[in-house]
């Protein structure tokens, strides 16, 4: 009995000593663990850092790595760096939507840690996103927010990067002056810090804004600069390749194909290396203008088609963004699981090295701790043997979470896959439409045959347009109309096709008097749509006029007699400097209503010398808001046509689209806009 016990204490010493120095090596390794990690995040985030401009996929890889140890080791200013490179890693490939979620999470954390450069940077990179979104409001707010920290704290850096943000934004408004003044003071900051990638941008972007102004040999001398500079180990590729790009349009556009050829070449070659898909977007649409400008159709349809595709395919990934969010949120999920049993894991190591101190110091006090000493280790088995068992059945309950996730996702995918096909199928039959519908209405040469010298703003809200224009030449005798049919979009082209078909009807009729075509266009259409049985109100406002050569004597100026009438749209016409308004009857053509006791309509008539002009439009430019939501208005567009009479009808076209856009600002266009013009 005395042996059993004596071997058993001996047995019991040599099991706490091995117990406590694998709980020493445990502990050894554990602390150990954090230097590690932090490292390894640290690796991650330079390499991707590094990866970037060469290759943004492998950057996203390296960002995700380098998330998910930081959130794991819940180490904030890490996890802001790793979210700040995972959104540009997304901008680069043009996923903009989950760059912005990756952007204000960084943007999140920062406000926690109250650090004001990285708010400051975000600002900057959250501006550079909308910027490449073409929203330059957006581009402003987060511009002038990121400019106010910079100049507050003195981030010099991010001063230069705000200044270019705002230039850019400039230039897409257009406003050349502002937009080379806050380059100018970007480039000033970036020369003093010696920030090369920064000036390879800012040196291209002058170059943008002198080829806009036409200022060919000065936006050269940018190009070069920054070209110079964007060489050898500091080489930032998808920046060359849009330099290279910028450069064959500008030889292009004077007239050295062969030479702006070869530049588009080296830039799509640079671009597909890199992986840039905007700018092998941007190539193809170059290499396919310059084409059609040199009539290679063959060619530019190869070009155009290769543009089509690829930027099909990165609308699909913008598409599939929810589904890509589903995706992270499960990731994150899961995550959130592991995370939990991770912390669990570790109570439990923790947990265990305690016991093994315990045990290493009751060999030193005694036998009489023994008792005690095999007490707790009966307690914490008791535990152990019940958080297993906890920890089983949290891991079924994942299991089950994980499976219902999954099968939602399939779902989803599926009913995407087909929302996305049913969507192609109604988007390619609306621009097979719009082909049908151009085909039909007048091509430039009979307007040129027919009207002489004129000019035609023809802006559908939709692929395919609601207004329509007509003309017809019977001898000297020639007829011209501008119809806006209800709706827009495919109901309002159908509308516009039908009128269209009428009108040349009603002309084959020998019905030769504006105001009996416009009664007969009525009777026609009210009867084509069965407008008494289905009782709809589609119509349309239409201006008709009939214009008919006066024979004179050699030593008299050539004169037009012009008969016109119309329904809710007026007639323009010039005598002199002075412009001319003649309203039209209020009465609709078309509708439920139309049929009952019909007006009839009023004609107008008017002797006008050879060189006078005339205008018909429908009510879509009138009708064009601004941001505020505020029309253009009639009386606008009437003064913007009478103070610009005396220019060529060329200048006056681009006066009127020129005042569109400025007036609009990235207002969503209302309706349909026609406006024709011709001189006599």
């Amino acid at each position: 009995m005395y042996m059993d016990i004596r071997q058993y204490f001996r047995f019991l010493t040599i099991m706490l000593w091995f117990l406590a120095g694998t709980a020493m090596l445990y502990a050894q390794d554990t602390t150990t663990t954090p230097k590690t990690s932090q490292s390894n995040i640290k690796q991650l985030l330079t390499q991707g850092q590094q990866l970037l401009d060469s290759s943004p996929d492998q950057a996203k890889q390296l960002a995700q790595s380098a998330l998910r140890i930081a959130y794991q080791k819940k180490d904030l200013p890490a996890q802001a760096k790793a979210h700040g490179l995972m959104g540009q890693a997304l901008m680069a490939q043009t996923v903009h939507e989950r760059a912005l979620d990756h952007f204000l999470k960084q943007l999140s954390i920062y406000q926690q840690l109250n650090n004001w450069l990285g708010i400051t940077h975000t600002y900057n990179y959250i501006a550079l996103l909308y910027r490449r979104q073409l929203n330059t409001s957006k581009t402003h707010q987060y511009s002038d927010l990121a400019l106010d920290l910079a100049e507050k704290f003195g981030f010099k850096e991010e001063i230069a990067l705000a200044y270019n943000n705002i230039g850019v934004a400039y230039f897409y408004t257009k406003d050349y002056d502002k937009a080379l003044q806050y380059f100018g003071n970007s480039i000033q900051h970036r020369e003093e810090l010696q920030l090369t990638k920064g000036l390879v941008a800012s040196y291209n972007n002058m170059g943008l804004v002198f080829a806009r102004m036409k200022k060919y040999a000065e936006a050269l001398k940018w190009y070069e600069k920054s070209l110079i500079i964007n060489q050898k180990d500091a080489e930032i590729k998808h920046m060359k390749a849009a330099t290279l790009d910028n450069m064959g349009d500008l030889l292009a556009e004077k007239g050295q194909p062969t030479k702006a050829k070869a530049l588009y070449d080296r830039a799509l070659k640079i671009a597909q290396d890199a992986g840039a898909n905007m700018r092998i977007i941007e190539t193809y649409e170059s290499l396919y203008a310059l084409a059609a400008k040199q009539k290679k159709h063959k060619e530019a349809l190869e070009y155009h088609l290769l543009y089509t595709r690829l930027r099909d395919s990165l609308m699909s990934v913008n598409a599939s963004v929810q589904i890509a969010a589903l995706q992270h949120q499960f990731e994150m999920v899961t995550e959130r699981k592991e995370r939990v049993l991770l912390e669990k894991d570790l109570d439990l190591k923790k947990a265990t090295i305690r016991r093994h101190k315990i045990i290493s110091y009751s060999t030193i006090i005694g036998l009489g701790l023994m008792l005690l000493l095999a007490f707790v280790l009966y307690r914490s088995s008791r535990k152990d043997r019940k958080a297993r068992k906890l920890m089983g059945q949290q891991s079924a309950e994942i299991n089950e979470v994980n499976r219902l996730l999954v099968r939602s996702r399939e779902k989803l995918l599926t009913k995407t896959e087909m929302l996305t096909l049913r969507n192609q199928q109604v988007t390619n039959s609306i621009r097979a439409a719009k082909l049908i519908q151009s085909a039909i209405l007048p091509f430039d040469k009979r307007m040129q045959d027919i009207l002489g010298e004129h000019f035609l703003l023809y802006l559908p809200k939709d692929i395919v347009s609601g207004d329509f224009y007509w003309m017809y030449q019977i001898g000297k005798v020639r007829y011209v109309a501008v119809a806006d049919c209800t709706g827009h979009g495919v109901a309002g082209s159908l509308m516009s096709m039908l009128g269209y078909a009428l009108l040349n009807e009603i002309v084959n009729k020998k019905i030769s008097n504006p105001a009996l075509m416009l009664e007969e266009l009525n009777t026609m259409l009210t009867a084509s749509l069965r407008q008494e049985v289905t009782k709809n109100q589609a119509g349309m406002d239409i201006i008709l006029c009939k214009i008919t050569d006066i024979e004179e004597n050699e030593e008299t100026c050539p004169r037009f007699k012009v008969i016109y009438a119309g329904s809710r749209r007026p007639l323009y016409y010039t005598q002199g400097d002075k412009l001319i308004k003649v309203k039209s009857d209020k009465q609709f053509i078309g509708g439920y209503f139309s049929h009952y006791a019909p007006r009839p309509f009023k004609e107008n008539e008017v002797i006008l010398a050879k060189g006078e002009q005339l205008y018909l439009t429908s009510d879509g430019f009138a009708d064009t808001p601004n941001r505020a939501r505020e029309s253009f208005s009639s009386r606008r567009l009437f003064k913007l046509i009478e103070s610009n009479v005396h220019l060529s009808l060329s200048d006056q076209k681009e006066v009127l689209e020129h005042t569109l856009e400025t007036y609009q600002k990235g207002a969503e266009q209302r309706d349909d806009i026609t406006i024709l013009g011709f001189k006599l």
